[in-house]
């Protein structure tokens, strides 16, 4: 914070720091499962096949559903709601809530990402490297930074239809202190 005119005002580093930790919280497992099987995929492609295209194909499938496994968990559970009703209708619920969350957030950008992105740069980097291991990773990484241009900002645009990571201290510290206030 920045004292400015007796005001508290949030530096803009404050701000981008917080933004960058947020996001690096929320997609930081769901990007590490993504790469182990994009990468583990692309090279069973190859390796089964020979042929890049069908190794481009295979990380892309694989990318897609290591990424989004972690990424459906943690919606559903943060969606799940408590309390009283019947578990099948609760289950019910979240996992509609979760599928909405993750298609708000996800999809305009694995729409991009996954039918051109990713399996043109899979397939092209190792050609432009004349290294298939350096040119996955590099593409990769390329296609991860069209994906979450589209993905943040559908995350900050579209935000009250995405499920977030319910801020249990921050509510645990509020209950206590209402607690401890007593009547008004």
């Amino acid at each position: 914070m920045i004292e400015r005119l007796g005001k508290s005002v949030p530096s803009a580093a404050g701000t981008a720091l917080g933004k960058l930790r947020e996001w690096t919280r929320r997609y930081w497992a769901c990007e590490l499962a993504g790469w182990v099987g994009e990468t583990g995929g692309a090279a069973l492609g190859y390796w089964l096949t020979g042929s890049l295209a069908a190794a481009a194909a295979v990380a892309t499938v694989t990318c897609f559903v290591t990424y989004y496994l972690p990424a459906y968990v943690n919606a559903l559970r943060w969606s799940f709601p408590t309390g009283p009703g019947r578990l099948a209708g609760r289950a019910v619920t979240a996992n509609a809530v979760a599928v909405r969350s993750l298609t708000v957030e996800f999809g305009m950008g694995e729409a991009v990402d996954s039918l051109a992105v990713r399996p043109a740069l899979i397939y092209a980097t190792p050609l432009w490297l004349d290294s298939l291991m350096w040119g996955w990773i590099l593409g990769g990484f390329l296609a991860d930074v069209v994906f979450y241009v589209f993905t943040i900002f559908s995350y900050e645009r579209f935000t009250r239809w995405v499920v977030r990571r319910p801020d249990y201290t921050r509510a645990a510290v509020n209950s206590a202190e209402s607690a401890c206030a007593g009547p008004s």
